[in-house]
C-alpha cells in the first residue's frame, strides 16, 4: 500500500491509500513528433489518435482522461502491461522540451476513481519537443507500466503532469472511436490473464468437454 497525494477532478490534490500495482518505475522516453500509433505498437488497448482533426482543449499542465480500454473482462486476475502513448497536442503548446510524466490507475471494480478501491499500476516519464508542423505524438516507454488487478472491469485514469503548459486535441461526443469525450489519447500494450486464471479456464473447459461426451 503506497499513502499519496491524488488529484481531484477539478485539479486539487487530496491525500488518500492506493494500492500498489506494481513497482514505480523511473525510466524515460522521448515523444516522437509524427509517429502512428497505429504502426508503432504490435497492440493497441485504446486507438484514439489521428492527425489533423479534433477540438482544442484549454492550456493547462494537468490531464486526467478516464478511459475503457480493450480487453476482455470477467476472466479473473489479469496483468496489464502498457508499453506507450500517443496522443496529439495542438497550437498553444510550449515549444521548449517539457518532462511529461504519465501515472496509471485502474478504477477499480466501481469503476470510479478516487474511492477506495483504486489500483495504482504505475508511472513513466518522457520527454515531449513540441513542433508546429506535426501534431501527432507517440512515446514508447523505457519500462513498460505493468501491474496486476481484478480484470472485473476496463477503465482506467491516465494522469498526464508536464513541467510545462500543454494543449490537447480532443473528440468530440460523436468523433470519439472509444465513445469518449475527452483527450484523443492511443494506449499500447497488452492485458493477459494471470496462470491461475488461464488454468481455471482450462479446467472449466474440460469439464465442458465432458459434460458434452457423457
Amino acid at each position: 500500500m503506497l499513502t499519496c497525494s491524488r488529484p481531484t477532478a477539478a485539479g486539487l490534490f487530496t491525500i488518500g491509500t492506493l494500492a500498489l500495482g506494481s513497482a514505480m518505475h523511473a525510466g524515460a522516453a522521448t515523444f516522437i513528433a509524427g509517429a502512428d500509433p497505429t504502426t508503432t505498437f504490435a497492440n493497441l488497448l485504446l486507438d484514439d489518435v489521428t492527425p489533423n482533426s479534433g477540438q482544442d482543449t484549454a492550456t493547462g499542465t494537468i490531464f486526467g482522461p478516464q478511459r475503457d480500454l480493450d480487453f476482455t473482462t470477467g476472466l479473473g486476475p489479469q496483468t496489464i502491461s502498457i508499453t506507450g502513448i500517443g496522443f496529439n497536442p495542438r497550437g498553444g503548446t510550449a515549444t521548449t522540451e517539457e518532462t511529461v510524466t504519465v501515472t496509471v490507475t485502474y478504477m477499480g471494480a466501481d469503476a470510479t476513481f478516487n474511492t477506495a478501491d483504486d489500483l495504482l499500476i504505475g508511472t513513466e516519464t518522457a520527454t515531449l519537443q513540441y513542433l508546429g508542423s506535426v501534431d501527432q505524438y507517440t512515446a514508447v516507454f523505457d519500462n513498460p507500466i505493468v501491474g496486476d488487478f481484478d480484470g472485473v472491469e476496463d477503465r482506467f485514469r491516465f494522469l498526464i503532469q508536464s513541467t510545462g503548459n500543454l494543449r490537447f486535441k480532443q473528440w468530440n461526443v460523436a468523433q470519439a472511436p472509444s465513445g469518449e469525450f475527452g483527450l484523443k489519447l492511443s494506449v499500447g500494450g497488452t492485458v493477459v490473464p494471470e496462470p491461475s486464471s488461464l488454468a481455471l479456464l482450462g479446467l472449466g473447459a474440460v469439464a465442458m468437454l465432458r459434460r458434452r461426451r457423457s
